[in-house]
């Protein structure tokens, strides 16, 4: 999201810069560059300050979730209000984009446990209804410029659109690979098939949508009808595109690159999974065949409306897994353990990382609970993080996390002593 969010902010700071250009204002290499710096990292600096101040006065509100809710709504508002519409002149986008990045990593563990599920929910719901307007609007425009004002769109205008739709893959494949060398030493590292995973799958719609708008209703004589027509049409076609074949395809894509993969570990422990529960179905069976309210009942009929064996064969299948019909459930765990060989460090390994991010998950549930602070989980969850990059070696996040402890004069007295 994160990612998404900066691409969208970078839009729409070349939107501005390209449509100085497009209305005739003339401006060199210099001033070029100058403005871009300026309307980007102008408000990227401006929302991380007003971050840092409205992360402050949320942690001053304790469990007042209506005000909590006003100060971070009010607070994007005047962000983007003060960023274009007063002498700063910087990116409004931008400098939202990074002050929601500042409360999502650090803000969001000042707001006190009480109202954070609460935030969390009305923003949720302010992103989606924001969405749907815009592609609501976008539809209902698109729709009457196209059927019932008779535009003059020709086949070429059609065939452009697609072509614009394969251009923008390869486009957003070459910013990939030029970026590769960097990215795969970074963080976890990018292989190839990612790579191409990453550029199929990057949906373009709602802040597009919204820039070929305001490009319709922009009223300067420099742009004339067509063009302004053309834009809102060419930018619709790729949304609907998008949504169409990438949505719909993306998940044959990544099953044919073999990204869905699980592994070894993973699969004996489902096969073992679904082996025991038949068993557990097959001995509750036999337990009420011998009580005498459940004499009369048709048990094979039951077993064929359970559809019991067809839940082992289709996961069995998955797994590339064969056996006879007749097969025993000793002879099933048999060939569940020899095709699935696992050594005890891949099973160590799969163990540690179940831990992990159950452990994970159990810091912010004590979060929201109110039994640590935000400071307190932001540790934690890092320790956990940086045990999750490192599964392969033994648990070590208490090297980290004595780093944050307070070690009182007393304590180290008492360690020193033992």
């Amino acid at each position: 999201e994160g990612e998404s969010l900066f691409n969208d902010g970078t839009a729409m700071v070349m939107y501005h810069v390209m449509l100085l250009f497009a209305i005739g204002e003339s401006m060199n290499g210099g001033e070029v560059v100058l403005q871009f710096v300026r309307l980007s990292f102008g408000g990227i600096a401006f929302g991380v300050a007003c971050g840092v101040f409205v992360g402050y006065w949320l942690e001053r509100l304790f469990n007042e979730t209506i005000l909590t809710i006003a100060l971070t709504l009010s607070s994007s508002y005047l962000i983007f209000y003060t960023a274009e519409a007063t002498k700063m002149e910087v990116s409004g986008v931008l400098a939202v984009t990074a002050f929601g990045l500042y409360m999502s990593q650090k803000g969001k563990t000042k707001i006190s446990s009480f109202s954070e599920h609460s935030n969390h929910n009305f923003w949720s719901f302010i992103g989606f209804l924001s969405e749907t307007l815009i592609f609501v609007t976008s539809g209902i425009v698109v729709g009457d410029q196209v059927f019932y004002q008779d535009k003059d769109y020709t086949y070429a205008d059609w065939g452009k659109m697609v072509a614009l739709w394969a251009i923008l893959h390869v486009v957003r494949f070459l910013v990939i690979v030029i970026m590769w060398p960097a990215l795969r030493k970074m963080g976890y590292g990018l292989t190839f098939k990612q790579i191409i995973i990453l550029v199929y799958g990057g949906l373009r719609g709602a802040v597009g949508l919204a820039l070929a708008m305001l490009v319709l209703k922009n009223e300067h004589p420099a742009l004339g009808e067509h063009v302004k027509d053309l834009v809102l049409f060419h930018m619709a076609g790729v949304a609907v595109l998008t949504v169409l074949v990438n949505g719909n395809t993306t998940g044959l894509v990544y099953n044919w690159l073999g990204l869905g993969k699980v592994t070894h570990v993973q699969q004996r422990i489902m096969g073992h999974v679904v082996s025991n529960f038949l068993k557990f179905s097959e001995d509750k069976m036999k337990e009420l065949k011998s009580t005498k309210h459940y004499r009369l009942v048709d048990w094979n009929r039951v077993k064929k409306m359970t559809k019991m064996s067809k839940i082992r064969n289709i996961v069995f299948k998955r797994n590339q897994l064969h056996f006879k019909e007749d097969a025993t459930d000793d002879e099933i765990d048999a060939i569940i353990d020899r095709e699935f060989t696992i050594t005890e460090e891949e099973s160590l390994i799969e163990a540690r990382h179940r831990f992990l991010t159950t452990l994970k998950g159990c810091y912010w549930h004590a979060f929201e609970e109110g039994q640590v602070s935000g400071m307190a989980v932001e540790v934690l969850r890092e320790s956990t993080d940086r045990m999750i990059d490192k599964e392969k070696d033994a648990l070590s996040d208490w090297f980290f996390l004595r780093r944050h402890t307070n070690q009182t004069t007393y304590l180290r007295f008492i360690r020193c002593m033992a």
